[in-house]
């Protein structure tokens, strides 16, 4: 499953320079690593002109997947970061980075539209979404939430629910099915 990841991502168009990615376009390789850590990282292997994403080789393949879809935006956004995340009040830039390299991964691996398309298809329950999509209960239910498509129901307190994951769905009034 992570290969397939891979593949979307090998032959990224970065800057390739020997002191790290510069101002002229080549056709850049991304490889993936796994090791036994537990850490995670991407470097820049200015002796091959490509990325280099670490991967623990005993966490799960949705896991993986996620941390690559991860790591990748971090790339993207190699050299930008500074521009594109100026920290708040509660958020340094640092946090602001990983936040929006998680979102990223979500909307990657599990895209808004599929999303909807899945839950109004009939696919509700958050470990059947979890399967469709192939990402970690986590992950969908952030993306639940993140879409707007589901509000945590207010029934049960988080420490007491009588069925955890269990969620109040909701169908937005102005949301006209069609081929689904």
């Amino acid at each position: 499953m992570t290969s397939k990841l891979w593949n979307c991502f090998n032959g990224h168009f970065c800057n390739c320079s020997a002191g790290g990615p510069s101002n002229s376009k080549v056709w850049v390789q991304l490889a993936v690593v796994f090791h036994d850590d537990r850490a995670h990282w991407r470097v820049w292997d200015s002796r091959a002109c490509q990325w280099v994403i670490q991967l623990n080789r005993y966490e799960s393949p949705r896991r993986q997947r996620f941390t690559l879809a991860h790591e990748y935006k971090h790339i993207i956004d190699h050299g930008r970061s500074s521009g594109l995340y100026s920290g708040t009040a509660t958020n340094t830039p640092a946090e602001q980075a990983e936040q929006a390299a998680d979102y990223f991964a979500g909307c990657l691996l599990v895209p808004k539209v599929l999303l909807k398309r899945a839950c109004y298809g009939g696919v509700q329950q958050v470990a059947d979404l979890a399967r469709h999509f192939d990402v970690s209960e986590a992950a969908i239910t952030c993306r639940l939430s993140q879409t707007g498509i589901v509000t945590q129901s207010n029934r049960f307190r988080p420490d007491r629910r009588a069925f955890p994951g269990t969620f109040r769905y909701r169908m937005k009034p102005e949301l006209k099915l069609q081929g689904v």
